[in-house]
């Protein structure tokens, strides 16, 4: 008998537990949602040409209640097609006392910054920009990726020593487009341009000496 009621308390007990379990899942996830800083949008252009230097953009998404205290941003690039250039801090955390540093590995790029004291970013702003350069060699698609294991703090989740990561890669597309001699172009008559300028260089000639014919004969008269 005392094994029944032994096996059915440890029965009710698991289903209790089961039952409660999504209900502090849930609540766990309200908690993280309060203390969340926002998260992270990348941006880039879609089409560049081969040796053309170009800009990607880091913008902050906020959650205002909150805002942004410090990041951990990790940036992955394709080496063999685009070169990295320079990393700039701008928007809230160009201000003066902010803090920021970055380390450059080939193909990575990692950028740390944080705010002081009791000072957050509650607006949407970037706040980093990367330059890159495409090889004049580079082939026609390449990459930027904005890493899942990026990671974003208010005061109140660095406090509570909680992390908030992005959680999926952000990858943009690039298409390479194959650079061209624009002197070489042809024009819509099937003339390149080059030959068309040497033909109005050697028209400009000709009037010019017209001209000249022209006041000479008025002088002669």
């Amino acid at each position: 008998m005392m094994r029944k009621k032994i096996a059915i308390f440890t029965f009710i007990a698991m289903l209790f537990c089961s039952l409660f379990y999504p209900f502090q899942v849930k609540a766990q996830e309200e908690i993280q949602q309060e203390f969340s800083p926002g998260t992270f949008h990348l941006s880039a252009p879609s089409t560049i040409k081969q040796g053309e230097f170009f800009q990607v953009i880091i913008k902050y998404v906020a959650n205002k209640p909150q805002g942004l205290y410090a990041f951990d941003v990790l940036l992955d690039y394709d080496a063999a097609e685009i070169e990295f250039i320079r990393v700039e801090k701008t928007g809230e955390f160009h201000k003066e006392g902010t803090g920021f540093d970055y380390k450059h590995e080939k193909g990575s790029i990692q950028m740390i910054g944080t705010q002081t004291k009791d000072s957050v970013v509650k607006q949407n702003g970037d706040i980093v920009i990367i330059t890159f350069q495409a090889f004049s060699d580079a082939a026609d698609k390449t990459q930027i990726i904005l890493k899942e294991e990026t990671k974003l703090a208010s005061i109140a989740s660095d406090e509570l020593d909680m992390e908030y990561i992005l959680g999926k890669d952000q990858i943009v597309d690039i298409t390479i487009l194959q650079s061209k001699d624009t002197s070489q172009e042809d024009t819509e008559d099937g003339s390149s341009s080059s030959t068309q300028e040497k033909i109005q260089n050697e028209l400009k000639k000709a009037e010019k000496l017209l001209e000249e014919d022209v006041q000479k004969a008025a002088e002669a008269l």
